[in-house]
């Protein structure tokens, strides 16, 4: 098992990660959050920076703080966070709230792939 540094900010924790697209490589700050089905990144910054957002695999519904919505999925040729490399890794595009514009979710579709065990109290991940 690896383990992996989180940074902490009051009750959150965070990690970066990085995916690549078509046009190129994009690095992103993301939440984890054990409370998300799905990893999800800003559209605007899919759109602008990596992904094709129009081709994207399917939709999902999803339930977020403005109710249920339907957002596209899309996929990443790979996904960087935490030691592993995932490839044709999905995410959903979806805008978030203001305060969180800049950032993404880590959610537990990565948290079970990697088959990860979050440490709170030292604000860690490990996978394996």
């Amino acid at each position: 098992m690896t383990t992996y540094p989180l940074t902490q900010s009051g009750s959150l924790l965070y990690t970066n990660a990085a995916l690549k697209g078509k046009n190129g490589v994009f690095h992103i700050r993301l939440l984890v959050d054990t409370g998300s089905t799905y990893t999800i990144m800003p559209w605007g910054h899919l759109a602008m920076s990596v992904l094709e957002t129009s081709l994207k695999v399917d939709s999902v519904q999803i339930t977020a703080a403005s109710g249920t919505i339907i957002a596209p999925r899309v996929r990443a040729d790979w996904f960087s966070c935490c030691g592993l490399l995932l490839k044709s890794f999905p995410v959903i595009a979806h805008t978030l709230p203001s305060g969180l514009s800049s950032i993404g979710i880590l959610g537990m579709d990565f948290l079970r792939a990697a088959k990860s065990q979050i440490d709170v109290f030292n604000s860690q991940l490990s996978t394996r």
